[in-house]
């Protein structure tokens, strides 16, 4: 794992560069409905280090066949690296790979961004009601990595930080998830884990779980 040039910045007093929301999660929001909260709710110091020290992801895409492609691993560039998350912000990579003809493509991404939330079972005045911490990609809600493959089949695996959509909630889906948006529901498995100390919650998506696709997520790689 890559050494982090140590620093010193002035933030929000809250250990990040901008201010927390704090978020009821048993209220709709203008656009959707949180409740039933599917958490694997973060503490402060796990989100501190996702933000700060997140380098990347080791994960597989590919799909096989007459012309093969597979791509492994994606890490955020070093113009990303910590000291310039000290303005808010969204820092990411991600890497699309297409099959000659276009039978078939393969898409990673990995990213953090500065909007953080705070997530309370209630009012966000009662401290009793705090969860925890979920941190948002700044491209699609709470995603923090995917890998995509796309084939004569189709799979999807997406890593979330402290929120993911309820397995139900199809409209939630259909906003976050290529196959969702573009086949319609599909095997959907979620699962927790925990990697370099921090839990997230794995969705893993698959249409036609037989055919020369692959998509997996296996780890990330922080800065030290």
């Amino acid at each position: 794992m890559p050494e982090a040039t140590p620093f010193a910045a002035l933030g929000a007093g809250n250990g990040f560069p901008s201010c927390i929301e704090k978020v009821d999660m048993t209220q709709p929001t203008s656009s959707f409905t949180w409740a039933p909260p599917i958490t694997n709710p973060l503490t402060l110091n796990q989100v501190m280090s996702l933000y700060w020290n997140l380098y990347g992801i080791v994960g597989t895409a590919s799909v096989t066949g007459a012309d093969e492609i597979t791509q492994s691993d994606l890490n955020i560039p070093d113009t990303d690296a910590p000291p310039y998350r000290v303005c808010p912000g969204t820092y990411s990579d991600s890497r699309e790979l297409i099959r000659a003809g276009g039978g078939g493509s393969t898409n990673q991404r990995v990213g953090v961004a500065s909007y953080i939330i705070a997530m309370y079972d209630g009012v966000t005045t009662d401290e009793g009601n705090f969860l925890g911490y979920a941190m948002n990609s700044g491209e699609r809600p709470f995603e923090v990595a995917y890998c995509y493959a796309y084939g004569q089949g189709t799979k999807e695996v997406i890593l979330f930080a402290g929120y993911v959509p309820a397995v139900t909630d199809d409209n939630g889906w259909i906003q976050l998830s290529p196959i969702f948006s573009v086949y319609g529901p599909s095997v959907l498995t979620l699962t927790n884990v925990t990697y370099q100390g921090i839990p997230f919650i794995k969705a893993e998506l698959a249409l036609d779980p037989q055919a020369p696709v692959t998509a997996t997520i296996t780890d990330v790689t922080l800065y030290t």
